[in-house]
């Protein structure tokens, strides 16, 4: 059997999870969604050179109360959204390609890569996405020079 021989010569990174909705005072807020995983494989491959692979960054959690914000959208390849805010509130604005950003008042900013988004803030507020793996499938792969900067969980 030949196994596929792959050359990471720049960077693998999945998409950054979207920020949670913001809600006002009776309402309820939404979490920030997971950010994405970088690689996927479920046959065996052979990492020849690994620059970069970065499981995109949680989206992050919403506020509520009287001015609840919308989370911050998660750093990725394709970054999450920002979340919408609610009543007095302001929405999280979708900032340029692979960099964090902060989520409106009470809201809070999405994860960097490969790591959680934050939780919001307020009276009663959401979780912050889960991290994005940087491998899922690690058991099947085979590092020839080192496994460079993986961030992000690894999972077999």
């Amino acid at each position: 059997m030949k196994v596929p021989i792959l050359f990471i010569r720049g960077r693998i990174q999945g998409r950054g999870g979207n920020g949670g909705d913001g809600a006002g005072n009776d309402g309820y807020a939404t979490h920030g969604q997971a950010g994405g995983t970088a690689l996927y494989t479920r046959r065996p491959i052979i990492i020849e050179q690994s620059n970069q692979v970065w499981g995109g960054g949680g989206g992050g959690g919403s506020g509520t109360w009287k001015y609840g914000g919308g989370g911050g959208g998660g750093q990725g390849f394709t970054p999450g959204l920002g979340g919408s805010g609610a009543g007095e509130s302001f929405s999280a604005t979708r900032e340029s390609f692979g960099r964090q950003q902060d989520g409106g008042h009470d809201g809070n900013r999405g994860g960097a890569a490969g790591e959680a988004g934050w939780h919001g803030k307020g009276k009663s507020w959401s979780a912050g996405g889960a991290a994005g793996a940087a491998i899922d499938g690690m058991s099947f792969a085979t590092f020839t020079n080192g496994q460079g900067d993986l961030r992000g969980p690894r999972i077999s």
